[in-house]
This record gives structure tokens, C-alpha cells and sequence, in this order.
């Protein structure tokens, strides 16, 4: 599993939005198309401040 942190601005204003993914692959395709997704959510012109995409250490217990 990975989560890619997605920086944006949106007149002015600065967000921070997580995708929680299964597979790194995942996680650089979303981050090729990030920009039109955040368009379709807000219908408005985002500007991409800055993408982390992480992979997730996960141990079972």
C-alpha cells in the first residue's frame, strides 16, 4: 500500500489531499492525471503545488 499527499492551491488558497492506494503503480499513474482529477472535483483551475507518493510499511502483528 502507498498514500500519495497531494499539494494544491485553488484561488490562493493552499490544500493538502491524501489518496490512500493498494499498489505504487497506482500511485504514479493518479499523480500523472492528479491535475484533471482535482479539476473534476472542483470544477475550477488548480495549480499543483507538490506530490509525495510513499510507500507504506506495513507489519502484521
Amino acid at each position: 500500500m502507498c498514500i500519495l499527499d497531494v499539494h494544491y492551491q485553488m484561488d490562493g488558497t493552499k490544500y493538502k489531499k491524501s489518496y490512500l492506494l493498494a499498489l505504487p503503480e497506482d500511485g504514479f499513474q493518479l499523480r500523472k492525471n492528479i491535475q484533471h482529477v482535482l479539476f473534476q472535483e472542483h470544477q475550477q483551475e488548480i495549480k499543483i503545488l507538490s506530490t509525495d507518493l510513499e510507500e507504506l510499511d506495513l507489519v502484521a502483528l
